[in-house]
C-alpha cells in the first residue's frame, strides 16, 4: 500500500507525484496536459512519508 503521497505543481504546468511504498520512494513526472514524462523513478528511503517543494526555477525537490 502506498502512503506519504505528495503532489507538486510547477508554474509551467508540470506536476510531480511522489509516494512511499515500504522503504521505497517512487515518483512520476507529468506534463501540463497530464501525460507521463519518462519512466517512473524510485530510490530506497527509510521512514514512512515524504515531503517536497517546487524551487523558484521550477525544479522539484523531494525529501524522503
Amino acid at each position: 500500500m502506498r502512503n506519504g503521497l505528495v503532489a507538486l505543481s510547477a508554474s509551467d504546468g508540470a506536476t510531480l507525484i511522489a509516494w512511499k511504498n515500504k522503504d521505497v520512494l517512487g515518483w512520476q513526472l507529468y506534463d501540463a496536459k497530464g501525460q507521463p514524462q519518462g519512466q517512473p523513478g524510485s530510490a530506497e528511503s527509510a521512514g514512512s512519508g515524504a515531503a517536497g517543494v517546487v524551487l523558484p526555477e521550477g525544479k522539484f525537490l523531494v525529501f524522503p
